[in-house]
């Protein structure tokens, strides 16, 4: 899966979605469960990312902890908001104490990578309007160029 996942083959999804059968050992099926969560972050489509959320959701139901640990930060790998309220019933309400720390740690984890985006977005948005209005200043002193007599634009001086 490493390796896979190192070359960013198109085949670690496949893999891994067949290394999460509970008919195989809990180490294999908490490694898959990473790997996805490596195939989700690096997903290129939406539609892709929020599809392998959706298993990992259904994967923090899994018998195993070291399989729902592994969903749980597979999930925040991913950057999958969608996750959250699921999480959060994991974290109040999740029969077994390491499993709901490992859930709370991941909600806040979750939390700090939306939070990290939305910030990342508005200063996108922050530096669009700036540059909207550096080009609308740019064109109203060509405008003001535009107007002046020939020798006034020159610079020569006394």
């Amino acid at each position: 899966l490493d390796g896979l996942a190192e070359l960013r083959s198109p085949r670690l999804r496949a893999v891994a979605e067949r290394l999460v059968s509970p008919a195989l050992p809990y180490p294999v099926r908490a490694r898959a469960v990473s790997a996805l969560g490596r195939v989700a972050k690096d997903a290129v489509e939406d539609a892709e990312r929020r599809e392998i959320a959706r298993e990992l959701v259904a994967l923090l139901d899994d018998t195993s902890f070291r399989v729902r640990a592994s969903a749980c930060d597979a999930l925040v790998a991913a950057g999958e908001a969608s996750a959250l309220g699921d999480l959060r019933r994991m974290a109040a309400s999740h029969p077994h104490e390491l499993t709901r720390r490992r859930a709370d740690g991941a909600v806040r984890g979750l939390e700090g990578v939306v939070a990290g985006d939305t910030t990342v977005a508005e200063l996108r948005r922050a530096l669009e309007d700036e540059r909207r209005q550096r080009e609308e200043l740019d064109e109203r002193v060509r405008k003001l160029e535009a107007r002046l007599p020939p020798e006034a634009g020159k610079g020569g001086g006394t």
